[in-house]
């Protein structure tokens, strides 16, 4: 995943962005784009592309945006706090939680790491947990461990 910030314009009744590509060597159906945030004019893009078609992505957009490569470590504040990082948390919270109230987590806790329940919570724990790492990944919130 490359990572782009990009000023949104308006100039004359027209909204200039960041531009997706539309056609070879890069086209929507190949590459994969992302809009983690806005903060004001600013926004941070993800594309998942290669080092070799960055050139190709930054010659289709307007020079009046501004556009920009950053790494991911310059993202990684904005993107831990952009609505799908959160959306995948609280979903990921969810179904621990449709199975395990706090309540009963805490009953589950109190037996034990030897007891035969809190193994099977923490395995199913685990597994929420892994999936949401998995959609972040996918998303390029995060880098692959």
């Amino acid at each position: 995943m490359k990572y782009f910030l990009s000023k949104q314009i308006f100039i004359d009744g027209e909204l200039y962005g960041f531009q997706v590509p539309s056609s070879e060597p890069m086209s929507e159906t190949q590459v994969k784009h992302f809009l983690y945030d806005r903060s004001g004019d600013i926004e941070l893009h993800g594309v998942d592309c290669t080092d070799d078609q960055v050139a190709d992505l930054l010659a289709i957009q307007d020079s009046r945006c501004e556009v920009s490569e950053i790494t991911f470590e310059e993202a990684t504040a904005t993107l831990s706090v952009c609505r799908a990082y959160q959306e995948i948390d609280q979903h990921t919270v969810s179904a621990i939680r449709s199975r395990y109230d706090i309540n009963r987590e805490l009953s589950i806790i109190k037996l034990g790491s030897a007891d035969a329940q809190y193994v099977e919570m923490q395995e199913y724990i685990n597994a929420c947990r892994a999936e949401g790492t998995d959609q972040k990944i996918a998303m390029g919130l995060k880098l692959s461990v």
